[in-house]
Order: structure tokens, then sequence, then C-alpha cells
């Protein structure tokens, strides 16, 4: 036997032979679901109990006051418990909104340049393709921040291993095995209880031949499940046909659908030996009969409960296994169907546990009840003593003159006959002991929930706070912990990056549930210059963005005003995106607004297009450059073909001539050439090398033309100076054009001169500039250390 490990279970044998299955059939999958379902019982009904108050439910029972003689009693609920549950939500679905991007997907490939391009293109479009989801995306996204922080456990899932777009709820519908450690990797199985409508449900078996082919699905359990939940005449269901369900389910989807019953099913994942999941769906009531004619035999349950007088099961028998199951005894079963267990199911954890277990965890709605259930008694309480107190008492001596008292009550005042006598009483002030209660309470749920809308105790200081202060008390009032950050932007980054991974799958059809989404998607990206090949998802990594201000619109502000504040320091685009996500964080402003007010965004120079501009300086002195192995050669080349460009332009309009233009492009061309014989090697850049080579060869001609030029000149200027030391007379016009030249020569040498010391002291005004940033950096990171350390 092999040594298991919590990785790696106990296998059967030393062969590492995998069992069959780790569920034999649909009567013991049965058995496992009505076992998770009786252990959570419990937890179930407080977790209603919560949602029961969050609804308005009142918070007492208005059968037993009226069977009290207490009818008349304050029976209100506050919402308080409504508005705790609104505002523990606002941080997520704050940082699921107002984020230009939801998550960050960074390519590797191709060059720096290139992948930083490509990774904001993908990332922008992936999160437009999410939010075009429309209203599945904010319904499911507020579902599972509604669940995660009310209950604790909250699920993000899919039921098959194609589409996309997935689902989203809690631990009512989810069950897993009791002590199960609070990570995913912990859980071995899982159910989820699912409600379908008959429509929904035959369409998977619409095409039967095809269904029977793919032999997942269990056609006969399916059937009879199907128009036992569609039968409503008057005849015994038994003599109800398949041939008449399908015949009404064709001609009338709709109408047909709406009038049968809600099929309930659950899903079952189970992981088997190998990490890979088996997804298998099954009844909630039991397994089909074959031979089943009514609704006490069609189907059988592998457990049965017992139900105590409060509702609550209080004991499980499990049942004998019976002969006639129809089938396997599921609906479906599909073995292996995922290759892991977070390409089905991603859980979000409030927090770990008490026990780091996932039953022990506790979210606010667990946190706030008794808070809460305590403040509304206690201010139901004060009105009716408050009513009490506005009563006009009438006193009787016994109970013979109570039966002869007779008054009617007109407004304020009442207008009383017969025996007994009004009688003034003062009722004691009972706001004096109520408060202090509803002080306390509301103290004691601001610290179980940061952004809690308690108000704080009444403070007796009323001493003034400064700008500080109060910065320091929407910090700790309003943000979220690291823990509870990490808790949630951990399974949101697998989120993204399975979703990602299923819209890039290779064997992706168009008609496929999503597909057309995420071929929509695809295309945006390839349109706007992104290669098929740098959105596989083996080139990618993807981290979920979180927000300015953990959740809290106040420090989101305060934040992005502070950045401003700093941004002058900031280059041309940081000024630009402080600016921008300060108009953003205005309330009621998002990112479309503020880009309209903003402008469009500029690019950043990055550092090879400043040395590329230094170099390009360097070669209008004549000076030549090497190249480095780290520079971006297409980023150098393109600003060098600027500069070639203008000065041939200049030339063939006659405002510089070719003395001026050899030395330029010979410096940039012999530069351009060294960083082209790089790209060639590069096989992600052939169709630049290319481009870089064709403009060497057409710029080339051009200079080697105005070099030999230049040396036919030389060679003129040279016979001509021999034939005047020989004693050659020259012409009076040619010696004045040779002063003249030669005037015009040592002028063009001294503007040169000059235009090199200017540059040269730009150069090293720019490296003083370098290096004091450096300095300052240096001392920034190392007063950032002592902090710390001191901390």
């Amino acid at each position: 036997m092999n040594t298991p490990t919590l990785d790696m279970p106990m296998l059967p044998d030393s062969e590492l032979q995998i069992p069959e299955s780790r569920i034999r059939d649909g009567w013991h999958a049965h058995a496992i679901f009505r076992r998770l379902d009786f252990y959570d019982s419990a937890s179930e009904i407080q977790r209603a109990n919560i949602d029961y108050m969050i609804d308005g439910g009142k918070p007492y029972s208005e059968r037993a006051l009226a069977e009290a003689g207490r009818g008349e009693d304050a029976n209100v609920n506050f919402m308080e418990a409504k508005s705790e549950d609104d505002m523990a939500q606002t941080p997520f679905i704050e940082m699921t909104t107002v984020s230009k991007r939801l998550w960050n997907v960074t390519s590797n490939f191709g060059d720096e340049r290139e992948q930083q391009k490509n990774s904001n293109i993908i990332s922008e479009e992936f999160t437009r393709t999410v939010r075009e989801w429309d209203e599945d995306f904010d319904y499911f996204r507020l579902r599972l921040a509604q669940q995660f922080t009310r209950h604790g456990p909250a699920y993000v899932y899919w039921e098959d291993e194609f589409d996309w777009r997935w689902r989203a709820d809690g631990p009512t519908a989810f069950k897993v095995p009791r002590n199960t450690e609070s990570r995913a990797s912990a859980i071995p199985y899982c159910v989820c209880k699912r409600t379908m409508s008959v429509d929904e449900l035959y369409a998977y078996i619409r095409d039967e031949k095809h269904a029977a082919e793919v032999g997942r699905w269990n056609i006969e359990a399916t059937k009879r499940a199907l128009y036992f939940a569609a039968f409503d005449t008057g005849r015994p269901w038994a003599d109800y046909s398949w041939e008449e369900f399908v015949a009404e389910a064709k001609e009338n989807d709709i109408e047909f659908g709406s009038r049968g019953q809600q099929v309930r099913v659950f899903h079952l994942w189970v992981r088997e030996f190998d990490g890979r999941i088996s997804h298998y769906i099954g009844m909630q009531s039991g397994v089909m009969m074959e031979n089943g004619r009514n609704a006490d035999d069609i189907t059988k349950s592998a457990c049965d409960f017992t139900i105590n007088d409060d509702g609550v099961p209080s004991a499980m028998t499990k049942n004998k296994k019976p002969a006639g199951i129809c089938g396997n005894g599921f609906l479906y079963a599909h073995r292996f169907r995922f290759p892991a267990f977070k390409s089905c199911i991603i859980p979000f954890f409030y927090s770990i546990g008490t026990h780091g277990t996932i039953h022990t965890i506790r979210a606010q709605g667990e946190m706030n009840f008794a808070p809460i259930a305590i403040s509304n008694r206690t201010r139901n309480k004060m009105i009716d003593c408050t009513g009490a107190s506005m009563s006009i008492v009438v006193e009787c001596e016994d109970a013979n003159e109570a039966e002869g008292a007779a008054y009617r009550q007109m407004g304020p005042f009442m207008i009383k006959g017969g025996r007994g006598k009004i009688t003034a009483t003062a009722m004691p002030d009972v706001a004096d002991r109520g408060q202090p209660v509803l002080d306390e309470m509301a103290r004691l749920r601001q610290q179980i929930s940061p952004n809690s809308t308690a108000g704080n105790a009444v403070d007796k200081s009323k001493q003034p706070q400064s700008k500080y202060q109060i910065q320091s008390n929407q910090n700790k009032d309003s943000a979220l912990g690291s823990a509870m950050l990490t808790q949630f932007f951990g399974p949101w980054g697998r989120l993204g990056k399975e979703m990602f991974r299923r819209m890039m799958r290779k064997d992706l059809s168009e008609r496929e549930p999503g597909g057309k989404e995420a071929m929509e998607f695809r295309a945006r990206c390839m349109l706007r210059g992104v290669p098929l090949e740098a959105m596989q998802p083996d080139r990618c990594t993807i981290d979920a963005v979180r927000t300015i201000g953990n959740g809290s619109p106040q420090v989101r502000q305060y934040a992005s005003e502070r950045v401003l504040e700093l941004s002058e320091d900031f280059d041309e685009v940081g000024r630009y995106n402080a600016k921008l996500d300060a108009l953003a964080a205005i309330p009621g402003m998002n990112y479309d607004a503020a880009l309209s007010y903003a402008g469009p965004p500029k690019g950043r120079t990055t550092e090879d297009a400043s040395i590329a501009n230094l170099e390009n300086g360097l070669f209008q002195l004549g000076k030549k450059q090497p190249v480095e192995d780290d520079q971006d050669d297409w980023v150098h080349c393109q600003h060098h073909e600027k500069l070639v460009s203008e000065y041939v332009d200049n030339f063939n309009e006659g405002t510089i001539d070719g003395p001026t233009l050899v030395p330029v492009l010979d410096a940039a061309l012999a530069n351009m050439l060294l960083h082209s014989e790089k790209l060639s090697k590069n096989k992600t850049r052939q169709k630049e090398a290319a481009e870089v080579r064709a403009f060497l060869q057409q710029n080339g001609g051009i200079l080697q033309q105005q070099q030999e030029k230049m040396i036919a000149q030389m060679h003129r200027d040279q016979d001509q100076q021999a034939q005047g030391q020989n004693g050659q007379t020259q012409d009076g016009e040619a010696q004045r054009k040779a002063e003249s030249h030669a005037m015009d020569m040592e002028a063009r040498k001294q503007k040169l001169a000059m235009d090199r010391a200017e540059f040269e002291q730009k150069l090293d005004q720019q490296d003083r500039n370098a290096a004091q940033i450096r300095t300052l950096r240096d001392l920034d990171a190392a007063r950032k250390t002592a902090l710390e350390a001191a901390a």
C-alpha cells in the first residue's frame, strides 16, 4: 500500500490502479446527499432565521402575542438587519463596479513593449466581455456578495465544462462534509440542491438519439421524472404516455413548462483519486423506480428523517437498497468531467473559521443576529411603555365597579360615565434605561463590522478633531482588513483565470452557450493588433484588480485626491491617471464619465524611447552609437526612422545640402543595421525586420550617392589645388568662389561645434537630474525601511 498524504489519498494497490468509481451508483449518491442535508439542518434553520430578520420579519410571533392577550403590543422590525446587510455587501460590490478592469491579464508573448500592449488590450476586452454579460453578471455577483457577507461560505460554480458564464449560491444550496477545512483543496465531495423547470430538463434529452450515443444521461429515468412532473390530467399517472408528453412539449414549450412542477435535483461533484472531478445529477426525492405507478413509489429514498415538533430533523434512518432501480439510479453521470476542482467550483470563504473548518465560519448575518434582535425588542418595549404613559387610567374599587365603568375616547380627551374615577398616573420614563442598551448593541455591531451603519456611542468630550484624526477614523471605520481582502480576491482571481481558460478553449464553438461572446472577445483583441498566440492561457497570468480604498467610497475619494496632490512630480501619463482616478472617485461618477472629461489617454515614454531620442541627437552630430543586447530593437528603429526621413525630406526640398545629410545618415543607418540584424533573429519580429531592411536599402542608396558626390568634389578640389601649386593662375571669379566656400565651411564647423556643446550640456544636465532622482528614491526607500523597522 502507498503511504497516504494530504494531497494524494491512499490508492488501492501498489500499481496505482484507480478504482472504477468512488461512487457505486445513484442509490449511494442519494444516501450521501441525504446525510449532508440532515447534518446541515440545524444550521439551515438558523440561516432561515437570519434571512427572515433581514427580510423584515417581526421580532415576535403574532399568533403567540394574540394568544397571550398582547395582540396590541408593538411588534415592529426596524430593518437594522437589512441596513447592516446592505452595508456589509457594499465594499465588495463597490470593488467589482468602480474598477476600470476587473482582472489584469498579463501575456508573456513577444518583447517587453509588445507584452505591455497586448496585456492592456486583453485585460480591457476581457473585462468588457464579462460586464456585457449584463444583468446576469450583476445578479450573480450580487448573489455572491450577499451569501459571502451574510452566511460566510459562498460558491461560484459551472454545471458544464463549456460555458464560461457561472452561477453563485450559498450554504443553503451547497452541502459539504462536516469538519472539512476551509480551503478548496480539502473538499472531497459536495452537493448542490437545484430546481429545474420541465422544459429546461427536457432540453437535455430532446435529441434522444444523440443523448443515447453519448451515454451519460439516464434517458428512461429522466423521462419518468419529466412526465411525472408535467402530469396534470385527471387520468391515472401510469396512463400518461411519453408520446403525449413530447407532443405537448413541442406544441407549446412556455405554457407546458409553466404548468409543470419544478424538478428538484441535486448535483454531486466527487474528487477522484487522481484529482479529477466526476459529476452526477440525481433526484432529491430519491432514485427513480422502473415499475412505480404513483407518487408514493415512483421514487425511493436512501434515507428518511424523523421530524420533531419544532420542525427540525432529529433522527435519520438508512433504508435498504430496493430492487428495480431505473438504470444506475442517476439522471446524469459523467466520470472525470472536470480536470480539477477549480474548473467546476470556486468557494469563497468569509474567514477560515474558528477551528479552520467550513462549518465554523461566521459572517455578518450570524454575528449581527443577537444584537439586532435585542435592539428590535428593546425599541418595541420602549414604544409599549410610551403608549402606556399616554393612556388614561380609570381607577375602580372592585369588579362590580369596573363592570359599570364606561368611557368614550375622543382624541386626547375622554368622556366618562358610570362608576370609577380617572387617576393621574405618571409612568416611568424608560428611555434612560433602554437607550444605554441600544448604544451598547450599536457599539457591539460596530466592533463586529467595521463598515456598520450603527452609530458610535455618544462622545462626551466634544473635542474638535483635526483633519488627520478624521481621515484616520475614516480608514478605521470604512476600510476592509487585509485578511478579508485576501479571502475575497484570492478566489476572485481564480474565477477570472477559469473564465479566461474557458473562453480560449481550442475546441470552442460559436454554437455553444457563451461561445458567441467568447468569439467576439477574441475578434476584438485581434482587430486591435493582439496575435492569437498572445492570448493562449499557458502564456497568460490573471490577477484580480484591487481598487483604491478597499471598497470604501469615502476612503477611495480621499486616497485619489491625495494621489492627485502628489502628482506634480509624476510624468504626463502619471498625472493623467491621477486626475482620472480622482474624477472617477466622485460620487455618481464612473470611469466612462471621467474619460469624457479627461479626454483620451496618452502613451508613456518608455526607457528605450528616451535612449533612442538621445541617440538621435548624437547622430545629428555625426557620432555613431553602439547597440546593447537589452535594448528594444523595434522601438529604436522606429525613432531613428523618423530622424532619417526628416533629414532626407529636407535634403529633397533643398533646405540642407549633401555634406550636412551624409554624417547624419551614416551614423543613424549604421545603428539601424545592427538593430535589424537582431530583429531578424527574433521569430516574432520578422515582419518588422523586413520593413527595416527595406528602409535601409532605400535610404542607403541616397547615402551612397551623396558620399560619391562628396568624394568627387574632394578630388576636384585637390586637382585645383595642385594646379595652383604648379604656377597656374586662377581666374578671379574662381578665387572668390573658393574663398566664399571656405568661409561657409568654417561657419558650418563653428555652428556644429556650438550645437555639440549645447547638446552635451543637455546630456550632462539629464545625467545630473537622473542621479538626483535615484538619490531621492534611495533616501525614500531607506526612510520606509527605517519606519518599518521601528514599527
